[in-house]
């Protein structure tokens, strides 16, 4: 009689095992919130971007236009804000740097009277106050030939975009 030797065989695994198929779909789900967020993260930021960028559009608009302007009234008359016969609500009728002061627009409005694309949430405000000649960061409660504009856009409450511009008498 002859014996036989009796060898183990060995069992090749043929597939994925449970444990490993969890491990291996909580790695890609992991793999993709991050992804979203990275997504996510970006789409906000080109949405911050973009209303940072309508905001200083709408503020430099109003810049060229206070460029425009004379420094005080052409008359003999001086009155801070709008004068006799301009409307505060009106805009097309000022004719001085002053007259914009306190102007609230809400939708801001182009010179031609319209609400320029996508602004008709936002809000322009505009201040003008007497600055002092030798630092005009700082505002004096009278005439020393320096008037400074500090416009603002507003978006859902939030000032998003600021900025001033001098004018002297001379």
């Amino acid at each position: 009689m002859t014996l036989r030797k009796h060898t183990a065989q060995r069992r090749t695994p043929r597939g994925f095992a449970l444990l490993e198929a969890a491990i291996s779909s909580l790695l890609v789900g992991l793999v993709f919130v991050a992804a979203l967020r990275c997504v996510g993260a970006a789409v906000e930021g080109r949405t911050d971007n973009a209303e940072r960028v309508r905001g200083m559009l709408l503020v430099q608009h109003m810049l060229a236009e206070l460029q425009t302007v004379a420094y005080q009234e052409p008359s003999w008359y001086l009155w801070w804000g709008p004068d006799w016969g301009e409307s505060s609500s009106n805009r097309s009728t000022f004719d001085d740097f002053d007259d914009y002061d306190n102007y609230v627009e809400s939708p801001p409005k182009n010179l031609l009277n319209q609400v320029p694309l996508n602004c008709s949430d936002w809000t322009r405000k505009i201040d003008v106050d007497w600055v002092n000649p030798a630092d005009p960061s700082i505002q004096i409660g009278s005439e020393q030939g320096v008037k400074r504009a500090t416009v603002q856009a507003i978006h859902n409450g939030v000032v998003v975009a600021q900025a001033s511009i001098l004018k002297g008498n001379n």
